[in-house]
Order: structure tokens, then C-alpha cells, then sequence
């Protein structure tokens, strides 16, 4: 089958087009639509609205943030600077690096968006191959996601293999206190059940010691992350990008030919927010670096990790491996910060790992580098919506919108307390709270970029179930067109498991919000 086949047919069977149909029907006035930014773009007889845009990280429900994009995208929305974390970044590493003109048989069929061509790379790819690990690893994670029942039988097998031995020795122990004589036929049937079930513990035993073994050497990761790696490299190579001015360079053309709408509230020639200048950084991956313990930005602190020599060579697909670095399932990426990087970088020279790097060099002379472990940036930072807030623009020329994946379960009533009071989501919410720190201190500060998020109800899929089927695919990517739906019309969205009325977004009462902001 052709690519378009593939991506007509799939959207096609979403339905996804009768959303923008709708959407265009109520919003479209004299075949223009609502003004939502004041950066825009005419070209081809059309006018391109730009904003930024921020995706949230979380598996393989990336696919419903493509359902998203598509709409915003189909209704004339271009994006400026873009960010995201984990799923959220191959998503946008993705959109900062298609180009069109990269695929010769999609422009034949005249594809319009860039979600298309996105779309395009993961119908063609089996996502279960990222699952790279060994064949125990793929089965293990195969239960937990699809058959958990199976997963908990060998659990309780290997647990009652440990009792039933138990259990025959107290046996025994009491025949002999008390002085019973037990039947010959049940000793001999618990006798070998006995030795069965040593049998099986023995060989559990021994399976689990040989891949605890391999997770400790792999640096405690079931996949090691280099089909990934592999996948995301191969389509940035297909679109002329082997690093990070590369990637720059295809993203500043986008911005030719911008223009301003000059609004009473912002006078012509007073500082960047009356020009369409669009600065650095254009693009933000989001991931953790749990050696120096703290929040890393690529590609903009990449250089705090390889020298400039390093990074002419460096693919930007080192930065999606490290943002989608989910702790467990996948390796952490390892980088080796050699002398040179350590010598011209302030945050390696005032972390204490660097500190303890020169008082082992002093005892070691052919110490030349140490290594830094890069997890999920969804650990420290799952929604950086923070990355673009610029408190010196008072009167903002466009909006960061951003979309974010509420998977949690929908809690009703009594429902709630009840969870409030069970130990595990106990420690869920500890952890989430930690978690999401970065960005709810963010959003309290400045509520009003709660305005610009769209919510996509993905409650019903897991998020580390790579065997999706195409029925299930399309059914996400449903949900995402489905939330842009609800940011421009307004209407019910769940966040954090509970529902809430959501306002269709104003780009008039955003800016008037934003410029009221005290810094």
C-alpha cells in the first residue's frame, strides 16, 4: 500500500475531518478565521497564524497529540518555537525537522501538514520494535501491558514455590513434636509437589539473578534504546539534518516573511514584542540528568556536555533518546564529559560530580572523562510550558499553546476519597508531586497560561503499550482532534482524573491577562 493510502485510509476511518469541517463551520466568518495571534503569514492566498507550542510526554499516547496537531494545523496554525518532553519531544523534534519536499510521493497527493507526514512515519514503523531488549525483557513488559493476569500467576507460582517447602518442613517438624503418623500416600504426594516446586524456584531463581545481572550492567534498563536512537536519526537524516544547526537553520526559513498586526495596545518600534523577530532557543527537549541532579534543556545546554567539535557530529536524536529515557523500561543515555568540557563549563565545574572528578584525576592520571546518565525528562518536567515565558514582553505578540495527555483514571464521588485513603496511590501522588513541581509552580504563578492548554482524554489506553493496534491508534488520534475541538469551542475536559468546564480560548483577554502580570 502507497504512504497516502495509508494516511487517507487512517484518517479517513477517525473521522477527524468531520472535526475540522465543524470547527471551520462555527468559527470560519467570511472565510477567515478568528484572529489568534498577532504573527502571521500569507503565503499561497492563505494566512498561517503562528503560536508556540508545548507538548506534554507519555508514551505511546504521543499518537493522540498528532490527532491534536492535525486539527490546529488543518485550521491554519503554524508553529514558531516548540518543546516538549519524552513522547512530547518526538513530536516535536519531528516538527521542527520535516520538510515536504523530503517526501516526493506525499506532495503528489498534495498532503498539506506536517502531522500528515508524521503520521506517515508511524503507520510505516512497528512501534513494538522499540522494545529492544532481550526476549525475557519484551514478554515481561508484553504481560505487564496486555496480559497483567498472567504476569501475577508466575508472581504467585514463584511465591508458592517458596511455601510449599516451607510448609513441608513444619509438617514434618509437627508429625515429629506430636507424635502422629501421617498417611504414606499424602507425604509422598506432598514430597514431590515439594521437590517440583524447588525445581521451579530454582529455575526462577537462577532467571531472575542472570537478568538482574544484565539490567545492573545495562545501567538498570530492560531496552537499550538503540532501535530508538535508530529510528528517530533515520528520519532526521531523510530531512538533511545531522545536527543541531541544522535542525536551526531549517526552522529559521520557516520565519521568512512573518508579519505583526499592530494593535492600539503595542506601538510600532518599542522593543521585540513590535517586531517579528523570533529568537533563540527555537526548539527545547526536555530531559534529567540524575548525575548532576538537575533539569537540562537541549539543544541550548548541550554544550555543557560535548565540545564544539563533538557536537558538529552530534544528531539531535541524541536529545530525543535522552528525554524519552523511561526510567526501567528503557537505559539511561550515558555521555562522556571529557576534561576539555569540564574546563570551559560552568555548570560542570559547579556541580559536585566534576568536583569529585578532579580529586580522582589527581590520584589517576589517565582519567580523561566521567560519565552522565540522562533519564525521562518527565521525571523533573513532563509539560515545560515554562520555557518560553519571556517576563520582559508585556503585550505578547502570540500565544504558547500546549497540550497535555490526562491518562489518570475519572474519579467520581466517593471514588475519590476512597483512593485518598489506599497506600499505593498514596505513594502515586508523592511521587506526582515531585514530578509535575517544575511546571505547577509555573502554572500557579502565571495562571493565565492555563488558558492556552488543551486536554486530551486518554484514560482508556496505556501509555507503554507498544503493540497497539491500528483500531487503537486511530481511536487516540480521534481523542487528540476531539481536544483541539474543545480548546476552540469550549466544553467539558478532564484533568487530573476530574472533569472541569473549559472556556474556549481568547487570544484578545489572553494578551489583556498576560500584560497584567507583575514580575
Amino acid at each position: 500500500m502507497e504512504p497516502i493510502d495509508k494516511i487517507n485510509s487512517f484518517i479517513a476511518d477517525s473521522r477527524v475531518d468531520e472535526i475540522v469541517y465543524d470547527l471551520k463551520s462555527v468559527l470560519m466568518k467570511d472565510g477567515k478565521m478568528p484572529v489568534y495571534s498577532d504573527i502571521y503569514k500569507e503565503e499561497d492566498g492563505k494566512i498561517y497564524q503562528y503560536v508556540n507550542y508545548v507538548q506534554e510526554g507519555g508514551g505511546v499516547l504521543g499518537i493522540a497529540l498528532v490527532g491534536y496537531t492535525y486539527v490546529l494545523e488543518k485550521l491554519g496554525f503554524r508553529f514558531a518555537k516548540l518543546a516538549g518532553t519524552s513522547a512530547g519531544a518526538i513530536n516535536t523534534i519531528l516538527l521542527a525537522s520535516i520538510n515536504k519536499e523530503n517526501y516526493p510521493k506525499l506532495i503528489n497527493e498534495k498532503v498539506e501538514t506536517q502531522s500528515e507526514i508524521i503520521l506517515h512515519e508511524l503507520l510505516s514503523y512497528d512501534l513494538w520494535n522499540l522494545v529492544d531488549g532481550s526476549k525475557f525483557g519484551r514478554l515481561l513488559i508484553n504481560l505487564a501491558v496486555n496480559k497483567m493476569s498472567r504476569l501475577i500467576f508466575f508472581i504467585l507460582l514463584l511465591i508458592t514455590s517458596l511455601i510449599i517447602p516451607l510448609g513441608y518442613a513444619v509438617i514434618n517438624c509437627v508429625s515429629i513434636v506430636f507424635d502422629f503418623t501421617i498417611p504414606q500416600f499424602v507425604m509422598s504426594i506432598i514430597f514431590y509437589t515439594t521437590v517440583l516446586s524447588i525445581l521451579i524456584l530454582l529455575v526462577g531463581v537462577f532467571i531472575i539473578l542472570y537478568y538482574l545481572n544484565r539490567f545492573d550492567r545495562s545501567g538498570f534498563g530492560i531496552n537499550p534504546g538503540n532501535t530508538f536512537y535508530d529510528w528517530i536519526k533515520n528520519i532526521l537524516n531523510s530531512n538533511k539534518v545531522q545536527n543541531s544547526d541544522d535542525l536551526q537553520d531549517i526552522m529559521k526559513k520557516r520565519f521568512q516573511g512573518l508579519k505583526l498586526r499592530h494593535t492600539n495596545e503595542r506601538l510600532q518600534g518599542e522593543g521585540i514584542e513590535s517586531t517579528t523577530e523570533i529568537t533563540l532557543p527555537y526548539l527545547t527537549i526536555v530531559t534529567s540528568d540524575i548525575t548532576n541532579q538537575i533539569k537540562v534543556e537541549f539543544p541550548s545546554m548541550a554544550k555543557e556536555y560535548w565540545s564544539k567539535e563533538d557536537l558538529e557530529s552530534l544528531n539531535p536524536a541524541t536529545f530525543v533518546r535522552a528525554s524519552m529515557s523511561i526510567p526501567i523500561f528503557f537505559s539511561p543515555l550515558r555521555v562522556d564529559v571529557n576534561e576539555e568540557v569540564i574546563a570551559n563549563s560552568y555548570l560542570q565545574q559547579e556541580r559536585m560530580v566534576s568536583t569529585q572528578f578532579s580529586k580522582i584525576k589527581s590520584k589517576q592520571n589517565d582519567l580523561t572523562s566521567y560519565k552522565v546518565r540522562f533519564v525521562d525528562g518527565g521525571i523533573l518536567s513532563n509539560f515545560p510550558i515554562s520555557v518560553f515565558h519571556n517576563p520582559n514582553i508585556k503585550i505578547a505578540r502570540m500565544p504558547t499553546f500546549g497540550v497535555r495527555l490526562e491518562d489518570k483514571p475519572h474519579l467520581m464521588g466517593g471514588r475519590i476519597e476512597k483512593l485518598r485513603l489506599k497506600f499505593f496511590p498514596f505513594l502515586y501522588r508523592i511521587f506526582n508531586t515531585v514530578r509535575f513541581n517544575y511546571d505547577k509552580d509555573f502554572l500557579k504563578k502565571y495562571a493565565v497560561y492555563q488558558k492556552c492548554i488543551g486536554h486530551i482524554d486518554v484514560s482508556k489506553f496505556n501509555w507503554l503499550d507498544f503493540g497497539l493496534n491500528n483500531e487503537e491508534k486511530i481511536a487516540m488520534f480521534r481523542k487528540g482532534a476531539e481536544a483541539a475541538k474543545t480548546f476552540l469551542l469550549g466544553g467539558d475536559v478532564w484533568i487530573d482524573g476530574r472533569k472541569y468546564e473549559f472556556g474556549k480560548f481568547d487570544w484578545e483577554k489572553f494578551k489583556r491577562e498576560r500584560s497584567e502580570i507583575a514580575d
